[in-house]
């Protein structure tokens, strides 16, 4: 499910392809080679439920939708320590 490739971040949406993100992200945070990546999670779905298990489940960040394009470069360069 999750590929090899050389990624320094990752931002899942809530739901892909039928896996909720907090599965994603648990796979993520399960692989030796892929732990230390920071996951930020991208949903429409902001409980405060939601929030506690994604967080649990390894997600540094959460984005709520709607968000706006700066917000979003913000918060990749935060975790990329690159410039905006």
């Amino acid at each position: 499910m999750i590929g090899r490739g050389r990624g320094r971040f990752f931002s899942t949406p809530n739901r892909v392809l039928q896996v909720s993100g907090i599965a994603v992200t648990r796979a993520i945070k399960a692989d030796k080679d892929l732990k230390n990546i920071p996951v930020v999670a991208v949903t429409a779905f902001a409980s405060s439920f939601f929030e506690a298990n994604i967080r649990a489940a390894g997600c540094v960040e959460i984005l709520t939708k709607p968000f706006s394009i700066p917000k979003l470069l913000e918060t990749v360069a935060r975790y990329l320590g690159d410039p905006v």
